[in-house]
C-alpha cells in the first residue's frame, strides 16, 4: 500500500466518523421548543409524580386531509428524560408532548 492509498484510506475513515457524529448530534435533541415523545422504561419506570420520565422522540406523519389517519414513528435509538410535574405520571408508551424549560424538558400533559 503506498503512502498516498493510506492517506486516502484515512480520509475516508475521518469523512466516516464525522458523518456519524453530525447524524447522532442531529438525533438527539437539545432542549429548544416542543418535542413529541412516547415515554419508555429505560430501568425502574417511575410511579406518580412528580419525578424524571425517559421517553423516545417521535415523528408523526400524515396526509393534510380531514379524518386521515396520523402514524408515529419512533426513535428508539435516542433518549429524552423530562419532569412530569402532575402527581400521576403518564403510562408507559404515552404519546406526550415536551417543552423546554431552560435546559431540560418538562411534560406539557
Amino acid at each position: 500500500m503506498t503512502d498516498d492509498d493510506e492517506l486516502r484510506l484515512i480520509r475516508q475513515r475521518l469523512d466516516l466518523i464525522e458523518a456519524r457524529l453530525d447524524a447522532r448530534e442531529a438525533d438527539s435533541p437539545d432542549a429548544q421548543g416542543v418535542l413529541l415523545v412516547r415515554t419508555a422504561a429505560f430501568g425502574t419506570y417511575p410511579t406518580g409524580g412528580p419525578k424524571v420520565y425517559a421517553a423516545h422522540p417521535e415523528r408523526i406523519d400524515f396526509p393534510p386531509t380531514e379524518n386521515a389517519v396520523p402514524t408515529f414513528t419512533v426513535q428508539t435509538a435516542v433518549w429524552v428524560y423530562f419532569a412530569a410535574l402532575k402527581s400521576t405520571g403518564p403510562a408507559v408508551g404515552t404519546n406526550m408532548l415536551l417543552e423546554s424549560a431552560g435546559d431540560r424538558w418538562v411534560g406539557v400533559d
